[in-house]
């Protein structure tokens, strides 16, 4: 890590009423060094009080002052939050969980669509993680960072967006690379795992579905059916002026089905909860749903045939592209959307399951739920920005259950991932500890 690098600070303990003294010592120990990392080497090196205490506060700062200051408001309002069962978290990313999940319940990866990445995401990934930089160097070969650097110029990122197999690409290789990193460097192992939309493709790819995912990257680079099915004027018999669109609507599913009945002529080809949808159509088709829902709307950088009828003369070709040899079965359960809730492991089941969601809506809330009514209750968004773990909250609204995002724009990816394993250790999940006493 950099000087100004993140650091967790573990405070274990087995009842509640020790907290305010144990803070009152941490406290105490910060003001009498300017040292950091020295006091948090200390905190880990007691490993078997780690394991045993069923409860952990989880403390986040990069000096000794922050750290002073966390302590401080966590000593504040815990009580709050200890007495009503709720997750204590700040802005920092410390935080202490009083209902801790990871003993009884499942950490699932949760994977999201192409379509979060944005300039500069991961740009730090395989600097501050070269060991996962050597694995894809001879996964992929040639420059991985190159190959997995998102772009950092307006052009640069609408380019991208513009190009479904080059935004494909990327998408997969980012969300390997932090899949590797979570389970090799940290010894984070799911055992259940789900995609939203194309993030389907990256959870198969990352958790060992494929004995060779590197050919996924191959059929991507070269599939001219790829291309087609995501510019949608090839695959019409008009030849129309009328631009393609894709909107995000806050309004639940059964308006836009309405709509739709009614003879507007769009697809709705999301439902992230159930009061937010995607749709896309023709920009006169999607003109008239807005006038008639006159409800929030936010347009979207791509109108790609994903999740609509226009992709269904494909199907056939779609699961000949992914019909690739799986591995060994993985100790991982992959949900998705009917017909299979979780996936069987074999090819033409894994084939026909990407297939089938990338020609029909994809259905979050029934993914999600179908994935906690296997037990997950931790849900951790491997990729981009934190959508999928605020959809997850809306979804399973006051049930017990932590979505938990890696990225935070803004800053490092070893920052990120530091904010979110806190997270984890506050819900005692199991990881290699030592790599993060090995940074400080």
């Amino acid at each position: 890590m950099t000087d100004l690098g993140l650091q967790i600070i573990p405070v274990p303990f087995d009842d509640v009423g020790q907290l305010p003294n144990l803070l009152a010592r941490l406290t105490t120990e910060t003001t009498r060094t300017t040292h950091l990392d020295r006091l948090a080497a200390s905190a880990w090196s007691d490993n078997s009080l780690q394991r045993v205490s069923p409860y952990c506060l989880a403390l986040v700062a990069n000096t000794a002052e922050n750290l002073v200051r966390e302590a401080s408001a966590c000593l504040k309002s815990f009580r709050t939050y200890w007495e009503t069962g709720r997750e204590w978290r700040t802005p920092a990313g410390s935080c202490l969980a009083s209902i801790p999940l990871g003993p009884t319940g499942r950490l699932a990866f949760v994977y999201p669509g192409i379509a979060s990445i944005y300039p500069g995401f991961a740009d730090t990934l395989l600097t501050e993680y070269p060991e996962t930089r050597q694995h894809l160097e001879q996964l992929i070969g040639g420059d991985p960072i190159k190959a997995t650097r998102a772009p950092t110029t307006t052009d640069e990122i609408a380019a991208l967006f513009a190009d479904a197999v080059a935004l494909g690409e990327l998408g997969v290789l980012l969300t390997y690379a932090f899949t590797h990193v979570l389970r090799n460097h940290y010894r984070i192992h799911p055992t259940m795992a789900l995609g939203y939309s194309l993030g389907e493709i990256s959870m198969f790819a990352s958790l060992g579905t494929w004995l060779h995912p590197e050919m996924l990257l191959e059929r991507i680079r070269k599939w001219d059916v790829l291309r087609s099915c995501v510019n949608l004027r090839p695959l019409e018999s008009q030849t129309s002026t009328d631009e393609w669109q894709t909107l995000v609507i806050s309004a639940g599913p059964d308006r836009i089905l309405q709509a739709i009945d009614a003879g507007i002529a769009v697809y709705m080809t999301h439902i992230n909860t159930p009061n937010e949808v995607v749709v896309l159509g023709r920009a006169s088709e999607v003109a008239r749903l807005r006038e008639q829902l006159s409800c929030a709307v936010t347009e979207q950088p791509v109108a790609f045939a994903f999740h609509a009828e226009p992709l269904h003369p494909l199907r056939e070709e779609l699961k000949q592209a992914y019909s690739l040899e799986v591995a060994q079965r993985p100790a991982i359960d992959f949900v998705s959307q009917a017909p299979f809730l979780k996936v069987p492991h074999h090819i033409k089941s894994v084939a026909g399951c990407i297939t089938n969601t990338l020609c029909g809506t994809v259905d979050f809330p029934q993914i999600v739920e179908s994935a906690y009514s296997g037990d997950a209750r931790l849900f951790l968004t491997i990729g981009p920005r934190a959508s999928c773990s605020t959809w997850i909250d809306t979804i399973l609204r006051d049930q017990p259950h932590a979505a938990i995002p890696i990225d935070h724009p803004g800053t490092s990816t070893a920052n990120g991932l530091t904010r979110a394993i806190a997270r984890l250790l506050t819900h005692r999940v199991e990881f290699d500890q030592s790599a993060l006493s090995a940074n400080v």
